[in-house]
């Protein structure tokens, strides 16, 4: 499926975004947020193939990939509102939102401060419960290297490495800022008021975001499903686009959504 490249002003802000399977829109429309250092094209792949079922939206967050620069910290709260004005500006009423990392964070938090937009939500290797310990650049390297051998050397492990390099360059000073969203913020008093069906898909492999954050995360909002992908780091969604597609299908056929 093509992915359409476009940009939009939302609040001030100039944003990057992707879309694709525009026909499919009666569907509802599903938002894709990346995570902490990533970029919507790092996932392209994996929303072209989503895209073949859905009408897909994925976009660079403000302060990474091609959107504008930010000079000033954004906390869950911040970008829920952004997210918010994102969805008013495109005329979207509802939508379901699939977010990794630090983008499941924000869809969480849209969820608890925005539920009347939200109709579901899929957390991959989501970020939300505080870091033991701040996550380093030589365990991080490792673990894309270890998931580059394991998934035969995809392309798509480059597109991780592409972006952090990218963002390293153009928002530096946004990405030090930003680190500490996922790593000490806690989602979990909020998690309560989030009433629509929700997915967390996991990489049993990943070392900055164990799969113990899942079952915690779980005991908190109502309606939750746990799916654990045993070969899965912290970006499998990067890596296994197919994976990721098989789960989100069922996900949604059970639900009906």
């Amino acid at each position: 499926m093509l992915l359409e490249k476009k940009y939009i002003q939302v609040s001030g802000i100039k944003i990057f975004y992707l879309e694709g399977g525009k026909h499919l829109s009666r569907e509802g429309t599903r938002i894709f947020l990346h995570g902490w250092g990533l970029t919507s094209q790092a996932f392209e792949k994996t929303i072209a193939q989503l895209s073949e079922h859905y009408h897909v939206i994925a976009l660079d967050l403000p302060g990474f990939g091609r959107s504008d620069r930010q000079v000033r910290f954004w906390g869950y709260e911040a970008y829920a509102q952004f997210l918010d004005a994102f969805l008013k500006k495109l005329n979207i009423a509802q939508a379901h939102l699939i977010g990794q990392s630090m983008g499941g964070g924000i869809c969480m938090a849209t969820g608890a401060l925005f539920g009347s937009q939200v109709k579901s939500i899929v957390l991959l290797n989501s970020a939300g419960v505080p870091m033991r310990t701040m996550p380093s650049f030589k365990i991080r390297i490792k673990e894309i290297v270890e998931q580059s051998h394991q998934s035969g050397y995809r392309f798509e492990n480059c597109r991780i490495l592409n972006a952090l390099i990218y963002n390293s360059v153009r928002h530096l000073r946004f990405l030090a800022m930003s680190i500490h969203l996922p790593v000490k913020h806690d989602l979990r008093p909020l998690l309560k008021r989030i009433k629509v069906p929700c997915l967390l898909a996991w990489g049993k492999k990943d070392a900055m975001l164990p799969v113990e954050v899942a079952y915690e995360l779980q005991k908190h909002l109502e309606q939750a499903t746990v799916r654990v992908l045993q070969e899965g780091h912290h970006e499998w969604s990067v890596v296994y686009p197919e994976k990721l597609v098989a789960l989100v299908k069922q996900f949604y056929a059970e639900h009906k959504l």
